[in-house]
């Protein structure tokens, strides 16, 4: 039986910040998952502020803009949650990032950046 090590990272519509956990998946008939390493890094005002402006009133430069912005703060967040664990990028098997919602409709459609 062999471990990976991941990284999953999400960030909602409460816009409270970005978060980041380090797992070990287990392989095998078994199976799971041990939680080695869990960070809450919040939002700064105005990261909150452009999320919320994108969301009501973006144009299609804005929303680029901020999918290239959210994206180095993911990156970011994920780089200090494996500095926080000692873990080297190298010893990754991937990481996993739903993307954050800034447009959902009902059950049909949303947009993630």
């Amino acid at each position: 039986m062999s471990d990976t090590l991941a990284v999953g990272v999400m960030s909602g519509t409460s816009l409270d910040g970005i978060s980041t956990a380090l797992v070990r998946l287990q392989d095998g008939a078994e199976g799971g998952a041990e939680l080695v390493a869990f960070r809450q890094e919040p939002f700064s005002a105005a990261e909150r502020g452009a999320i919320i402006d994108a969301m009501a009133r973006g144009t299609p430069r804005d929303v680029a803009f901020l999918h290239i912005a959210l994206g180095e703060r993911v990156a970011a967040a994920a780089l200090g949650l494996l500095a926080h664990a000692r873990v080297s990028p190298k010893d990754l098997s991937f990481i996993s990032s739903h993307g954050h919602t800034i447009c959902d409709y009902a059950s049909s459609a949303s947009i993630q950046l």
